[in-house]
């Protein structure tokens, strides 16, 4: 397991999508190891002078924001120190907290993406009604074993919005990415969908952030989600049916055939629930449980037969998915947003680039998350779905690939 200069364990290009989920539980553990073993070592956390600048020119911009977020760091110190945990995790900015942070990284990239940390907390007092407790809540439950954190967190938006999910990171912070840090960019999207209702399927829906973004940002007529978790798609149900949003919810994976198949972390509602073709675990301590799979096309089919956008975050299974649903079944499909995960036996982002591109999907917008495994978010259009009139046409935008995270 290689380390950077400043004792960061990283994840290194995986074998396989079994292959890349024992890394990460490696390298978290090789991390901790370390930093038990020398604690005075040099711990990658930012200049606290540096620190001070951020949050002097952020409380100017939102001292109230500023102070729930100093607060709520606060918070997670103290429960890192309390719990015996490594104080790397407190103040380690990784560029995402789905991907590995490069060993390489400068300072002023650290200090960066610190900034950016406290930006969303700034946007989470700005958006949520009830912040103080929710900043609270997931920095005390932030490093906690997720047996502790079954415990249940509410958002209350200022809009109305309703979300329901765990205490802790793997299950809250999808809400922060897509709710409040507009992670799919729907006001970039709304503007390049055709007039008029539009059904979703949501593949790997969660606990419904996405859904709920997409319901509450465009017109949607229904939402088709696909969940195997079966921790998360009760979640989700609760938080579909809280926000008066009209859906199915089918609780199975989504592949490019129908059967069943295993699923890691199938029972503690996170964010990395993936599926895997072995049938045991490696690891006696990681939770698997079978599950069904549904194919692609019976999802597509389920939304009827007006345009469709489709958002997947099926951590690897957007390849599965993709290569093996007929190009006929894609008819409908106006747009499709995606995150793309580091699985080494495929081809990748430009594999997937050129797949979209010859069922006649062109790309948008490109944000890559973490270079060197391969992960990001992209939104890609097709100017015609195949089954509508011109009608239904998407907007006309140019490609765009900026290379930037999050925002409209």
């Amino acid at each position: 397991m290689p380390f950077g200069s400043r004792g960061v364990a990283w994840v290194t290009p995986a074998a396989g999508l079994g292959d890349f989920h024992r890394q990460t539980s490696r390298s978290i553990a090789t991390r901790r190891a370390a930093q038990l073993a020398n604690p005075t070592a040099q711990s990658g956390a930012p200049d606290h002078r540096a620190v001070a600048r951020i949050a002097i020119r952020a409380g100017l911009d939102d001292p109230g924001g500023l102070v729930a977020y100093s607060f709520a760091r606060a918070i997670s110190a103290l429960r890192t120190a309390l719990g015996a945990q490594d104080s790397l995790r407190t103040w380690q900015v990784a560029r995402s907290t789905k991907g590995g942070s490069h060993p390489e990284a400068s300072e002023h990239a650290r200090v960066r993406e610190l900034a950016a940390k406290a930006q969303l907390g700034v946007r989470t007092a700005s958006f949520v009604r009830n912040w103080p407790s929710v900043l609270v809540t997931y920095g005390w439950n932030r490093g906690r074993a997720p047996a502790k954190q079954a415990a249940e967190m509410e958002f209350h938006f200022r809009d109305g919005t309703r979300i329901v999910c765990l205490r802790g990171q793997t299950s809250a912070y999808p809400v922060f990415e897509v709710l409040i840090d507009d992670a799919y960019r729907i006001g970039v999207l709304r503007r390049l969908l055709p007039d008029g209702p539009i059904a979703v399927v949501d593949v790997g829906a969660h606990v419904g952030s996405a859904s709920v973004a997409f319901a509450r940002g465009l017109s949607v007529r229904s939402v088709v989600c696909a969940e195997p978790s079966p921790t998360s798609a009760a979640l989700l149900r609760r938080n579909l049916a809280a926000n008066a949003i009209p859906s199915t919810v089918v609780e199975a994976a989504v592949g490019a055939a129908a059967g069943s198949v295993q699923l890691i972390g199938a029972l503690a509602g996170s964010w990395a629930a993936a599926v895997s073709r072995a049938e045991e675990p490696s690891d006696p301590s990681i939770d698997m449980l079978r599950v069904p799979m549904v194919a692609m096309s019976d999802l597509l089919a389920r939304a009827g037969n007006g345009p469709v956008v489709v958002k997947m975050d099926c951590e690897g299974s957007e390849y599965e998915i993709v290569a093996g649903t007929p190009a006929a079944a894609w008819d409908t499909v106006c747009a499709i947003v995606l995150e793309y995960h580091p699985v080494a036996e495929t081809g990748g982002w430009s594999w997937l680039v050129e797949r979209l591109a010859a069922l006649g999907f062109r790309l948008v917008w490109h944000a890559p998350i973490a270079q060197p495994l391969g992960q990001g978010t992209a939104c890609f259009v097709r100017a015609r779905p195949r089954g509508q009139s011109a009608g239904g046409q998407c907007g006309g935008r140019e490609p765009v690939d900026d290379g930037q995270a999050g925002g409209t």
